[in-house]
């Protein structure tokens, strides 16, 4: 393995925790020293339509599971409400 692309690595492991799991699975996808293990574009974005797809149908899914419940306001303008010091 190159020595730079192992330094990379390490520092993108040491300072991923700020960066988004999917993200630095990525840089390190596309830094592979092995040219022909680095996903193409195309590879990437149909990984991605695919995730979309996937996220898109768990929210119609969670959807018909939610009933529609229409928001109901109670009106309280005949209460008297105080407020005191609590002890």
């Amino acid at each position: 393995m190159n020595p730079d692309y192992q330094e990379v690595q390490r520092e993108i492991k040491k300072n991923g925790i700020y960066t988004p799991d999917f993200y630095e699975e990525l840089a390190l996808q596309c830094m592979n020293a092995n040219p022909e293990l680095r996903p193409t574009a195309e590879e990437k974005l149909q990984e991605s339509q695919q995730k979309v797809s996937m996220v898109r149908s768990k929210f119609e899914e969670a959807d018909e599971h939610i009933p529609n419940i229409k928001p109901t306001l109670m009106n309280y303008n005949f209460d008297i409400h105080k407020s005191k010091q609590l002890d």
